[in-house]
This record gives structure tokens, C-alpha cells and sequence, in this order.
């Protein structure tokens, strides 16, 4: 379709008044500087064709956010005519569509506390929009969007937007905003959305082991994947091994890089160069460059076929359990009969709002994995500033997701779930009639589950000041130390340097609550 006036819609003369707010801001568009918010989208949900920044046949509508507004530019191209010398509406629609979601998405933010443009954005959908086309959209000049949210709600954030072309208003659009629904973040089975699904590739690359034996993994089989030629197997296999070392390489660097002993910038520097060779001799003796590790990365990330056989290669060789096996962990931990049994329960088998109906210990654990995962993920590149921001958003995700929404995590939390462990544990310690070593333990148990309440929110604030860094460099020291913080969620702190975590306050994290947790019911 062509762009047009709507027949029914007032004259632009008189609109203009109606959105004053939305005219030229002076300078603004020089002082752009963040990142573009679409570009801090979730992998998951990075595939949109007008918006998308791993959709490499899309618009790429790209939005920065600058003093309450958000401001986009696109240069149409020659098979966007509609008409000789006219762009297509249709286009239009979908660049205010786009665009008013990121406005949406950086109001939001913004309303919240968090910084568009450098922490990572929430994904929105459209409920509604309207367009009005104010006069034909000449094909040739770059198109300029600016809009603002004039109401910001819960989940609903009301979006007016302008689209100007050679200084002159072409367009307008009126759009409601919804934040993107839980369904829509379960992609289904063999869909290609759900790039890495949460990194699911990097939680297995990663190696990192930190088993929890009441965490069951379900005992069926995955489905099928479509058949692959047996050339194509053999390289994607290939390809594992190879990754597998890398990982190697990489997770020995990066626990060295978070020392103590090595926290000197020459120590760093040493570090970062032994890195660099030892993954370059990786690829060298594999016959492989560093384009084509990258290439076959994004393949294996985005071809649920070719992810299939990697996943299941790496198992073998790795030991570790297939992406997305975890299940409902069957009452695996027999607990005592009455009052303190409920609350011991909750901790340990299952507790109602709780991913997959899962104990509030094993919940905690598997997000303090995820976290200590993305944490590993940051430092393996200690150049690459995107990089490192990125996966600091997916550990604060894990940690608690109320600060950034969207991520790999469970959806739960870390901080959550400790400070229902600690709550159930204090209650079972309380109850009339609880035998003194069960509130003993009990007590031990919601010790450690309050360090680790701590813990979470240094994490959530360190990663913080990661998603803030201007400089690879400033990042680098502090993704060092977030390392450091989410292996203590697991492994907690020998604080009294005496050889040993135990308990008590500032030292015990989720591995003293399981252990005490299980001297309270005879299964340790």
C-alpha cells in the first residue's frame, strides 16, 4: 500500500498541537551515545524482522534513548517503493511498530530505576497500533522516528511516535504496549527461537560442576532431531571436541584471573596473553581459525538440528546432562512427620510457586549455577566490553530476576529462594516440640541461606557497575571478582582464613545448607 492521508483523520496542522513534546529536542540527536536498545534485547528474542539484531534479512530498526526519548533513523531502500518516488506504508507501520517497542521498553526501565541503553532491555509486544499517514513519504531522504511514552503503567505503556522525512511530518503513530507474556518465552519444540535458549550451549561449554543430588534429571529421551548427512555430523562433532578444549583453556584462565595472588595488572595482563595462545594453539592443532570457531558457534546456536548433535556429543564426553532435562524433582529427600517436616519439605522436595514445583534449595542451587556460568562467560573475552555486559545481565537475572527480567534464569532467583529457605528454616527451628539438633541444623541451614541473601544482592550491585563500564578494561577487573562472588554462592567463603567454609555468618553458602539440611533428615 501506498503512505496516504487517512481520510478521517484531523488535518496535520491541527495534530500538531496535540503532541507538542514530540518536536526536534535541540542537539539531542548529537548527543546520542548509548547503545541502541534493540542491540540489548535478549538473544531469545532478537530475531524480529524490522527490529532484530540476529535476523540478518531484516530492517534493523535501530532506537538510542536520550532525556525521556527515543530516537531512530532509516534509510529506505529502493524496493521499499510503493509508488514511484514513494515509500511503502507498510514499511512505516512496521518501523513506528518497532520503534515505539523499545520506547516502551526504555520508559519502563527508566520508571524502574535501570539505564536504557545499558542494561539490558525488556522485551514488549504490540497491543495496539495506529497509524496515520499525513502526507506521501518521499522515497530517497533518511526517515527519522522520535517518540515518547505518555503513560507508563505495570504492564501497559501508552507510545506516541512522529516519522519525519526531510525535516517534514509524514506520520504518526498511537501504539499500546504490553509486556512480552510468559507464553511467549517458551519457544516451542524445534523452533529456532531461543538462540543458545538462555545460552543453554554455554551452560554446557562452561564444565562447570556443581552437582545437587536432589535436583532429578527426568529419565526420557529427548526427541529426534532431523536427520543430519553423516558429513555434517562428523564436523559438528568435530566442532564439540574442539569447543570442549577451548572451555578448558578458558575455565583454568578465568579461575586464575579471579585469585587473589593474581589481582595485579601485570599478573592480569599475563594471564589474558596465556589465554589468548592457549586457545589459538587449541584452534591451530583442530586446523581451525578464529572466524570459523565464531562461524560454526552461530551455526550450532541456531540450527536446532546441528545443536542437537552438539549437545548430545558434549554430554558424552563431558558427562553433563542434556539442555533442558531438568524436571520435577520427585520427593527424593524422606523428611520428619509433622509441622517441621512441611517446612524441611519446602526446602528440600517442593514448594508451590517454585519452577517446575521444585524445593526451594534446588531451585536456588540451579540459578546459583546459571549465575556462576554467565559469570565465566564474561571473563572469557576480556576485550570484548559487549560481551561482558551482556552476561552480566543474564547473572543478575539468575540472582534476581526482578532487576533484569529477561535472561537464562529460571525466573526465580537465587536471592529469592535463599530467603524462603531461610524463612522455612527459622520456622521448622521454632516449632513446639522440634527435637534440639533438628533446630540446630535448622538454624545452620537459615545461617547460610542469609549469606547468601548477601551475597546475591553484592552480585546484582558489582554486576551493576559492570552493565555502567565505558572501558573493556574497567569491566575486566570487576567481571574478575564476579566470578569470585558466584562460585561463593555455591561454595561460600573460608572468611576466618582457617582452612575450611563452614555455617556460619559470612561463610556458609547453598552447599552448608544442603549438607546441614540433610543431617536434619538422615540423608547426607
Amino acid at each position: 500500500m501506498a503512505s496516504r492521508p487517512s481520510p478521517d483523520v484531523p488535518s496535520a496542522e491541527s495534530r500538531v498541537r496535540v503532541w507538542p513534546a514530540l518536536a526536534p529536542t535541540p542537539g539531542a540527536a548529537e548527543s546520542l551515545s548509548m547503545k541502541p536498545l534493540q542491540d540489548l534485547y535478549p538473544d531469545d528474542f532478537s530475531h524480529c524482522y524490522g527490529c532484530g539484531r540476529l535476523n540478518a534479512d531484516g530492517l534493523h530498526v535501530k532506537s538510542e534513548w536520550h532525556d525521556g526519548e527515543a530516537v531512530a533513523r532509516f534509510q529506505p531502500a529502493p524496493q521499499h517503493i510503493a509508488l514511484p518516488g514513494f515509500v511503502y506504508g507498510g514499511l512505516i507501520a512496521s518501523l513506528i511498530d518497532c520503534h515505539a517497542m523499545a520506547t516502551a521498553a526504555a520508559a519502563s526501565m527508566e520508571k524502574a530505576g535501570a539505564t536504557p541503553g545499558v542494561d539490558q532491555t525488556p522485551r514488549f509486544v504490540t497491543a495496539s497500533l495506529q497509524v496515520d499517514y499525513l502526507r506521501p513519504t518521499p522515497l530517497g531522504p533518511e526517515l527519522e522516528l522520535r517518540s515518547r511514552a505518555t503513560e507508563v503503567g505495570e504492564r501497559k505503556v501508552l507510545v506516541e511516535v512522529v516519522l519525519r522525512a526531510d525535516n517534514a511530518e509524514c506520520a504518526r503513530g498511537r501504539v499500546v504496549a504490553v509486556r512480552m507474556p510468559a507464553g511467549m518465552a517458551q519457544p516451542g519444540k524445534g523452533t529456532v527461537s531461543g538462540l543458545a535458549r538462555g545460552a543453554q550451549m554455554a551452560l554446557v561449554l562452561a564444565s562447570l560442576v556443581i552437582a545437587h543430588p536432589a535436583i532429578a534429571q527426568q529419565k526420557t529421551s529427548a526427541p529426534p532431531p532431523p536427520a543430519l548427512s553423516s558429513a555434517a555430523r562428523e564436523d559438528i562433532v568435530a566442532f564439540a571436541k574442539v569447543s570442549i578444549a577451548v572451555a578448558q583453556v578458558r575455565d583454568s584462565i578465568q579461575k586464575q584471573l579471579a585469585e587473589p595472588r593474581n589481582k595485579t595488572p601485570q599478573a592480569q595482563q599475563q594471564l589474558r596473553e596465556q589465554l589468548a595462545s592457549g586457545v589459538q594453539e587449541v584452534l591451530h592443532h583442530a586446523g581451525m581459525s578464529e572466524d570459523e570457531f565464531r562461524h560454526k558457534t552461530y551455526v550450532v546456536s541456531t540450527d536446532s538440528a546441528s545443536r542437537a548433535v552438539f549437545d548430545e556429543t558434549v554430554a558424552k564426553m563431558t558427562g553433563a546432562p542434556l539442555p533442558g532435562q531438568l524436571g520435577t524433582a520427585p520427593l527424593a529427600v524422606p523428611v520428619p512427620p509433622g509441622p517441621v517436616g512441611v517446612h524441611i519439605g519446602h526446602v528440600m522436595n517442593g514448594f508451590t510457586d517454585t519452577p517446575k514445583g521444585l524445593g526451594l534449595l534446588p531451585t536456588a542451587m540451579e540459578e546459583a549455577r546459571i549465575a556462576a556460568v554467565h559469570a565465566g562467560l564474561a571473563a572469557r573475552d576480556l576485550e570484548n566490553l559487549g560481551a561482558m555486559k551482556l552476561h552480566a545481565g543474564h547473572v543478575i537475572n539468575a540472582v534476581d530476576p526482578t532487576v533484569v527480567t529477561a535472561g537464562p534464569g529460571l525466573g526465580y532467583g537465587v536471592k529469592r529462594a535463599a530467603l524462603g529457605i531461610a524463612t522455612h528454616m527459622d520456622l521448622a527451628a521454632k516449632t513446639p516440640g522440634a527435637p534440639e539438633d533438628m533446630a540446630m541444623h535448622a538454624n545452620h541451614v537459615a545461617t547460610s541461606a542469609r549469606n547468601t541473601v548477601q551475597r546475591a544482592d553484592a552480585i546484582v550491585s558489582l554486576a551493576k557497575r559492570i552493565q555502567a563500564a565505558t572501558a573493556a578494561s574497567d569491566a575486566s577487573t570487576l567481571v574478575s571478582q564476579l566470578v569470585s562472588l558466584t562460585n561463593e554462592l555455591m561454595l561460600g567463603k573460608d572468611a576466618d582464613a582457617d582452612g575450611k567454609v563452614t555455617w556460619k555468618e559470612g561463610e556458609g553458602g547453598l552447599q552448608q545448607c544442603d549438607e546441614h539440611a540433610r543431617l536434619i533428615t538422615g540423608n547426607r
